[in-house]
């Protein structure tokens, strides 16, 4: 009883001591986006100084014309603006549990693909 008796406040000593700043690091990149590239040209965006943003690919963007010129609109605008991308690459159909699954080995191939052309682009 009295060992728990001194534990106790000295585990809630433990507890109030601020982690230092090397063990609050983490390799996690987060980016920030509206899938617009105009939002590199609003005032606000700018001000808030971000380096990095985000953009959402479909899995086959290389097979979409459409998708694939959208999405290097937005990785050059961001590029011209300063700002480092991250590409997600998601399914092709981004409402909820719609997106077929692909096997393994398409997906590594079109992840491949978006690699090599993105790579390119400063992504």
């Amino acid at each position: 009883m009295r060992t728990k008796l001194l534990l106790t406040p000295l585990a809630l000593l433990v507890l109030l001591v601020p982690a230092s700043p090397a063990a609050a690091r983490s390799s996690i990149r987060v980016g920030v986006a509206d899938q617009s590239p105009a939002m590199f040209d609003n005032p606000s965006f700018q001000r808030l100084k971000i380096k990095r943003t985000r953009y959402f690919v479909p899995s086959d963007v290389m097979q979409d014309a459409g998708e694939l010129a959208r999405a290097t609109t937005f990785v050059t605008a961001a590029r011209a603006a300063g700002v480092s991308t991250l590409l997600h690459v998601s399914t092709t159909d981004l409402r909820s549990k719609r997106g077929p699954v692909v096997s393994t080995t398409t997906y590594r191939r079109n992840a491949g693909r978006i690699v090599a052309y993105f790579r390119k682009l400063g992504v």
